[in-house]
């Protein structure tokens, strides 16, 4: 006999899914990914013009999970202008025994956000992020928020810079921030927020770069995870030509629809992120592609599951 369908609400969700078990499970399945543990279907886009935004679709199965999930992921930019988050979405859940749906995470995209922000703190760690350094952050939506906050939490930067093409969401992060007392300045371009810190998270809607390769310094670690589809780019070819050390969370889809897809020929060896190690010597220029992989959102429903249970078996 079926179960009834459970329905995970937002706020529930926010409950549960906190940065430091986040990030454990996301590091969990970033190692999965690179054994081919799990299994994935092509990622699945649809791009709007009026208005600019767009939609994604992930599914995977994770074996040792016992489920399969199947993730849809918005995002339209121009709502902050209305009030609204610029992320959106939902996860839904199945059985990987019978197939029977087992629950709706109605996360408005919070989880999709998270897993993300995980994403960049692991790839930091990964590359030789030193606790205390400088973080530059380009954009200044909700993916940049959530990477700023737990980049503070995890990993204490002396200072966090910013810059969007709006300067007043930019601002406004700045304020934010700086109520948590987390120190953030604006800065006028990516060029002067490069020359403030090694270490930068790209988190944009952009289709032309933002970094050229005159931006780079020895020791950069540029983590870019805004280019998940086709067309979309925030750094010049050059950079990732010329980098020391290029890691992706999943190579193909790096070259198909990350920043590799404007890379006209291959760069040095390219590392998977789930089986990357820390630099042993001085760190190189290091860049890291992330598109998203379903491995994060197995991950992360499982996790909310398992917490809702655990408070069950509690009771």
């Amino acid at each position: 006999m079926s179960t009834a369908l459970r329905v995970i609400d937002y706020a529930r969700i926010r409950e549960l899914a906190k940065p430091d078990a986040v990030i454990a499970a996301v590091r969990h399945a970033f190692r999965n990914h690179a054994s081919g543990a799990v299994r994935q279907a092509p990622v699945t886009h649809l791009a709007f013009d009026d208005p600019p935004g767009d939609c994604h679709v992930k599914w995977g199965h994770d074996r040792a999970a016992g489920i399969f999930v199947v993730k849809v992921a918005t995002g339209f930019y121009g709502n902050p202008d209305h009030g609204l988050p610029s992320s959106n979405g939902a996860m839904l859940v199945f059985s990987a025994s019978t197939g029977e749906p087992i629950a709706l995470l109605e996360d408005r995209g919070w989880l999709t956000d998270a897993r993300t922000a995980a994403a960049a703190i692991i790839a930091l760690e990964t590359a030789g992020y030193q606790r205390g350094e400088p973080l530059g952050i380009l954009g200044a939506g909700t993916q940049a928020a959530l990477v700023a906050y737990w980049a503070a939490l995890m990993l204490s930067p002396s200072s966090i810079f910013l810059w969007a093409r709006r300067a007043e969401a930019a601002d406004r992060l700045v304020r934010d921030l700086a109520e948590l007392n987390i120190p953030a300045e604006r800065m006028s371009s990516p060029a002067t927020l490069a020359q403030q810190s090694l270490a930068i998270v790209c988190c944009t809607a952009a289709r032309a770069p933002l970094l050229s390769v005159h931006d780079v310094r020895p020791g950069s670690i540029i983590v870019a995870l805004g280019a998940d589809a086709r067309g979309k780019q925030e750094l010049d070819p050059d950079i990732i030509i010329g980098a020391q050390r290029v890691i992706c969370d999943d190579i193909e889809q790096c070259i198909d629809h990350g920043e590799m897809q404007h890379v006209g020929r291959l760069p040095c060896d390219i590392e998977a992120l789930g089986n990357a190690r820390l630099p042993l010597k001085s760190r190189p220029i290091t860049i890291i592609d992330l598109t998203g992989i379903a491995a994060q959102d197995v991950a992360i429903a499982r996790l909310c599951l398992d917490a809702i249970q655990e408070r069950r078996d509690a009771r």
